[in-house]
């Protein structure tokens, strides 16, 4: 296989990691050149909470350093973003006035922060939350502050609010969240309802069904007016309110979008020798004609490998993945995939409960739709096997209602081990 000018990736998350690792698991010459905003190497997004907590500092979430790059042959351009592509002559853009030809492009941009546009959000002390920068910045502002405002509670704002609390030092920690209860894309009322008990035991105010209409304050945020007339001080606040595909460099390029960059099988966008894989990316389902943005890490990794192997010639198709999120809350263990609220008219569903523990499994015949699992993970694994898989177990509900959840029965009674149960006794 040729290469003249090599393989460019834009982003170091793990898509564009994961891409970078595989291409040179298979070949070790091919140039490939990283180019990232961040001034940092690859690190760990899901743990920027806990530098924010003071428990890491931003060199202990760092998984690949420089030093990684440097002796896998990779170039990697830090503190630089890419600003266009020119995809007739195959070359990105660069912030710096630069430009790099590549023969491949895999866009791993990753997604930004969704704008909250209300009066008062440009003061000093209003920040998001998604980089490393973020983390240190809202750090710093916690030593000298006495109340924070989050506004949104979903996972990033959940875990933003976890790690404030476990810091300690702060005299009110409140989320602001509009919808009527906590996490509302991966939970269900009754078991957001035992998280928001949780939270609020360790020190954590929690308001639904409200959100914010405009900041206040002197140059700085000092309050927050509520849409039902209430006042929240604060002196530092954070917008979580979610995140959306970075698409800001790809207007005028002709690639195909939609919520995000329009993918296939292989992650091959609508342009020839251009991918996109992770949060950016959008991939239709053949089967359905639907397309799915699903910003996850383990989606963002198979995306990522399926991109490169790809451009390798060792295709290798995605077929899809299910919504899932994955957390730690206050030690409690919070997983959540698949269909869970509201559950589907042809679908019955089992809830377990046991002194603050929530299992929940939604099942479509004798297949597993979807599932919630909050301070007790049992099961967790084998049933998001069987989900993503769309495999049946006989009588899975009497399985469920009795708590049989091993790895080796379910998988067993599946078909898929030997000597498995091929059902179960109806009582």
């Amino acid at each position: 296989m040729g290469f003249t000018d090599g393989i460019v990736i834009v982003g170091c998350g793990v898509a564009g990691v994961a891409a970078a690792e595989t291409i040179r698991l298979y070949d070790e010459e091919i140039p490939v050149t990283v180019v990232t905003k961040e001034p940092y190497p690859f690190y760990s997004r899901a743990e920027i909470t806990e530098v924010l907590a003071g428990l890491k500092k931003p060199e202990d979430i760092i998984i690949y350093g420089d030093d990684w790059f440097r002796e896998s042959n990779i170039t990697l351009l830090k503190g630089v973003e890419v600003t266009g592509i020119l995809t007739s002559r195959r070359k990105v853009v660069l912030s710096d006035g630069s430009a790099i030809k590549y023969d491949y492009l895999i866009i791993a941009s990753g997604s930004r922060p969704t704008p909250l546009r209300i009066p008062g959000i440009d003061m000093e002390g209003i920040h998001h939350f998604q980089t490393l920068d973020d983390a240190v910045a809202v750090s710093k502002e916690l030593e000298g502050s006495s109340s924070i405002l989050i506004v949104g509670g979903g996972p990033i704002g959940v875990k933003v609010a976890e790690a404030v609390a476990r810091r300690g030092g702060l005299k009110r920690i409140t989320i602001v969240e509009k919808l009527s209860f906590l996490l509302p894309r991966f939970l269900d009322p009754e078991c957001a309802g035992i998280v928001k008990a949780d939270m609020e035991r360790f020190g954590v105010k929690v308001e639904t069904g409200v959100s914010v209409r405009e900041f206040r304050g002197d140059g700085r945020v000092r309050e927050a007016l509520l849409e039902d007339g209430r006042t929240l001080e604060c002196d530092l606040a954070v917008i979580a309110i979610g995140v959306r595909p970075n698409l800001s460099f790809i207007r005028g390029t002709g690639i195909m979008v939609n919520r995000g960059i329009l993918v296939d099988e292989y992650m091959r966008t609508s342009i020839p020798g251009i991918y996109a894989a992770g949060d950016v990316a959008e991939f239709v389902d053949p089967s359905t004609g639907k397309g799915v943005v699903n910003p996850v890490w383990p989606v963002a990794y198979i995306q990522g490998v399926t991109a490169a192997l790809h451009i390798l010639g060792r295709a290798k198709r995605y077929t899809g993945s299910i919504p899932m999120n994955a957390m730690s809350l206050f030690d409690k263990p919070l997983i959540s995939f698949g269909k869970i609220y509201p559950v589907p008219e042809d679908c019955e569903e089992v809830v377990l409960r046991d002194r603050g523990t929530y299992r929940k499994f939604v099942v479509r015949g004798d297949s597993v739709e979807g599932a919630l699992f909050y301070g007790d993970a049992k099961g967790a694994g084998t049933l998001f096997t069987l989900a993503l898989n769309k495999l049946s177990v006989p009588n899975i509900l009497e399985a469920l209602r009795m708590d049989m959840l091993s790895y080796s029965y379910l998988l067993g009674a599946a078909g898929l081990l030997d000597g498995g149960v091929a059902g179960l006794v109806r009582v």
